[in-house]
């Protein structure tokens, strides 16, 4: 009998506990919508905002930092792309263009004709085969001069080195 009446007492108190918890919190609550009920009376008229101020806000809400950088890196990966399509393309038109040059050096001449051929094969009608032959035509000449102009080097050494010896025994011979 006593556990039960201790048992009552633990529950009054902690009822009177909650009531004062819940009084409590009634009274903030109070305070609070009458804080807010004062803010809603006395409203301003609010100014409408200029069209530019209007739009900024619009984007600016947009705008949030994963979608920025997601949007930087979109554009910038699609413009490495196009300078990088158009890297490549003025890099093939300078090759063409070089090899079309170092051609005609091989050639040895330059009329019309050579080069409505050229511009043809390379420009208009591209013909990668005869790209190729002229490529590997133009680097066997160009390989053959030097070694041509290799050979005529070591020869006028050898030529000078002859004629210096020449002059150093006819001094010794001479004296």
């Amino acid at each position: 009998l006593d556990e039960i009446r201790n048992r009552m007492q633990g529950q009054q108190k902690h009822i009177e506990d909650t009531k004062k918890i819940v009084l409590e919190t009634y009274r903030c609550f109070k305070v609070m919508l009458e804080t807010f009920g004062s803010c809603k009376t006395d409203k301003e008229e609010a100014t409408p905002l200029p069209l530019y101020q209007r739009i900024y806000n619009k984007v600016a809400s947009w705008i949030r930092p994963g979608l920025f950088l997601f949007s930087a890196v979109l554009i910038l990966c699609s413009a490495s792309i196009f300078l990088n399509v158009r890297l490549v393309e003025r890099m093939q038109q300078l090759q063409d263009n070089d090899m079309k040059y170092r051609y005609l050096l091989m050639q040895g001449q330059a009329d019309g004709e050579t080069f409505d051929m050229l511009e043809n094969k390379f420009k208009w009608q591209r013909d990668n085969g005869f790209i190729r032959s002229l490529t590997d035509s133009v680097m066997d000449f160009e390989y053959r001069i030097q070694k041509q102009a290799e050979a005529l080097e070591r020869a006028r050494l050898l030529n000078e080195q002859a004629e210096q010896l020449k002059k150093e025994a006819d001094k010794l011979g001479k004296p």
